[in-house]
């Protein structure tokens, strides 16, 4: 028998990665974490990344002593790649014997799409693996988003009550004024602007996943069967196949 995997691609969040495997009805034998590779124009943002990673590592090994892979997806916005890596690597898996869980909770959603329709691929090639392929989703709790606009409202009333000396009024001011701009940007949301993905491109296409081919012999049969309807007998299928003449009185007992 094979082992329960957990495939993790990692963003900004942590107990909606960790908390199931702990509280649901898992018994995961691995897990592999999967973040984004540092990039000068995203440096920060793969910083936050990584040491979420390496929090969930430490936890999920020494608290729920669950063997723990991590690895580095090389260009999160690369949707066709994303899909062939994800494609391949739960295949594998399948393979093996494993059954995968996919949770899509936490990374861009090229990531997300691209592992889940990567495990929908799989069970449309392999209908006998619907068992054994999994994509989840985790809702937060609460939007910590919601907390931060209040903490800095109460920083901006606290900071306009301070009666401070004339030489720090110049500093207070300059904060107040960041923290204003702050407020007033996420009245707009939680993001801002459109991040220039690919040169004079701000967007990616989540392409279609190819379709499964069929072997010529196998065309053939369904081109058949979708002409005459049922047919009778594997005799007469092959006879229709080879292009004969069908002999209703030549030996048909094989069905």
């Amino acid at each position: 028998m094979g082992e329960e995997i957990h495939y993790i691609p990692v963003g900004f969040d942590f107990e909606r990665l960790v908390q199931p495997l702990h509280q649901d009805d898992f018994d995961a034998d691995r897990v592999v974490l999967f973040r984004s590779e540092k990039r000068p124009e995203n440096e920060r943002e793969a910083e936050i990344a990584e040491n979420i990673v390496n929090d969930l590592s430490r936890s999920i090994e020494s608290v729920l002593n669950i063997k723990v892979e991590i690895e580095v997806i090389s260009d999160i916005y690369d949707y066709v790649e994303i899909y062939k890596f994800a494609y391949q690597r739960i295949a594998e898996e399948l393979d093996k014997g494993n059954q995968t869980y996919v949770n899509i909770s936490s990374m861009p959603r090229t990531v997300a799409f691209a592992f889940a329709t990567a495990v929908d691929t799989l069970i449309l090639e392999n209908p006998d693996s619907r068992e054994d392929l999994h994509t989840y989703y985790v809702s937060p709790k609460e939007y910590l988003i919601t907390e931060v606009r209040e903490e800095l409202d109460d920083t901006v009333e606290l900071l306009r009550e301070i009666d401070l000396p004339e030489r720090g009024e110049e500093k207070v001011e300059k904060r107040l004024d960041s923290i204003t701009d702050t407020l007033q940007k996420l009245e707009k949301g939680t993001t801002s602007g459109a991040r220039e993905i690919r040169e004079g491109s701000h967007h990616v296409e989540f392409v279609a996943p190819p379709i499964v081919d069929v072997p010529d012999a196998e065309g053939e049969l369904l081109n058949i069967l979708k002409e005459e309807g049922e047919v009778e007998s594997i005799s007469k299928l092959a006879r229709l196949q080879a292009g004969e003449n069908y002999d209703p009185s030549s030996n048909s007992s094989t069905r």
